[in-house]
């Protein structure tokens, strides 16, 4: 891989090999003008503090970049969480969150979802398309409100207080079926094409 991806054109390209998924990456930090966010799975931030960790604080210095990052906080990935709450302006917490993908104001990287554990993926997909930019700008904005912040999560974990749950159940056959009231045939047969 060479050059900037800093062009006119708009494009959709698949980056193959972990050098090559480095270097777009650290091209993609260096081309944000005003933001980054990432939505990460729970083994990301370890790659994120081993591997690219400096260059984003190089960039974060010399450019005022908001840095935002959704991800799982677990027990196990959670020194290196603590490690990104220095590193970005805010950390959040959501659960299950698979795969990963960041957006800049004009650009989407997303890296390929199986990947050794600790490394860098092998393959990656860049897109500069405004339409997917701003679609998976949506995305993560839905995500992100749905998040908590990254210090209720962790001082869950340190503390050993379970996750609180709440769930909303808009579907009146849905309420039914949990509460083991009887569903009519119809209702059982809508029920079940939901799942």
């Amino acid at each position: 891989m060479s050059g900037s991806y800093n062009v006119p054109s708009e494009r959709i390209e698949i980056i193959r090999g972990r050098e090559n998924v480095i270097d777009a990456a650290l091209i993609f930090i260096s081309n944000a003008k005003t933001e980054i966010d990432a939505c990460l799975d729970y083994s990301r931030p370890l790659v994120w503090t081993t591997t690219i960790s400096k260059s984003s604080a190089d960039i974060k210095a010399k450019k005022d970049i908001r840095l935002r990052f959704l991800t799982e906080i677990t027990a196990e990935n959670i020194s290196y969480c603590k490690q990104l709450t220095v590193l970005v302006d805010e950390l959040r917490h959501l659960d299950g969150i698979k795969g990963s993908f960041y957006i800049s104001e004009g650009e989407y990287l997303a890296p390929a979802i199986f990947h050794e554990e600790g490394k860098a993926a092998s393959q990656m997909i860049y897109s500069n398309v405004r339409e997917l930019v701003e679609h998976q700008q949506y995305v993560f904005d839905t995500l992100w409100n749905k998040s908590i912040p990254s210090e209720e999560k962790i001082k869950e974990i340190e503390d050993g207080i379970p996750p609180s749950y709440i769930e909303t159940i808009h579907d009146p056959v849905q309420i039914r079926y949990r509460h083991g009231q009887s569903a009519t045939v119809t209702e059982k047969k809508s029920l079940f094409s939901m799942e």
